[in-house]
């Protein structure tokens, strides 16, 4: 039985990737070859702190003004993994944490020049992609 449930949950977790990706492939069609920009595809900080109100704000998700994807997903559900149990103190309250999915560092704008030193990237410096078309090496499926 375990098996089966464990499978249900990668299951629902390749479906959410899925959808976020097609989100993300919207995004980049309307906006001329764009990836969405990091931060800013999503707002907030997620951690396992107290009182991180970010950690449960669904509206980060969900409101296009603060979230580059809402337009293009209706349901907060698909920013997190199925098997993710991760829960957060909010005041007297556990509460579980509204997204497991991240966006890579290297994709998409981060408002820097694109010479500038990204030492969060650490050595050998590394690529920083912000449209899709600069996704050569590896290709985009390998990505």
């Amino acid at each position: 039985m375990k098996i089966t449930h464990n499978l249900a949950q990668g299951i629902g977790c390749l479906n959410n990737l899925r959808q976020l990706e097609f989100a993300c492939l919207l995004y980049i069609e309307d906006s001329r070859d764009f990836l969405p920009p990091n931060p800013g595809w999503v707002t907030g900080w997620l951690d396992f702190q107290a009182n991180n109100r970010d950690n449960t704000n669904l509206n980060l998700l969900l409101d296009p003004r603060v979230a580059k994807l809402a337009p293009y997903t209706r349901a907060a559900a698909i920013y997190k993994c199925p098997a993710d149990r991760s829960i957060v103190k909010e005041g007297s309250q556990r509460l579980a944490r509204v997204r497991s999915i991240s966006m890579n560092v290297a994709l998409g704008d981060d408002g820097l020049p694109l010479n500038a030193s990204r030492t969060w990237l650490g050595t050998p410096k590394y690529r920083k992609y912000v449209r899709q078309s600069d996704i050569t090496a590896p290709s985009p499926a390998m990505m």
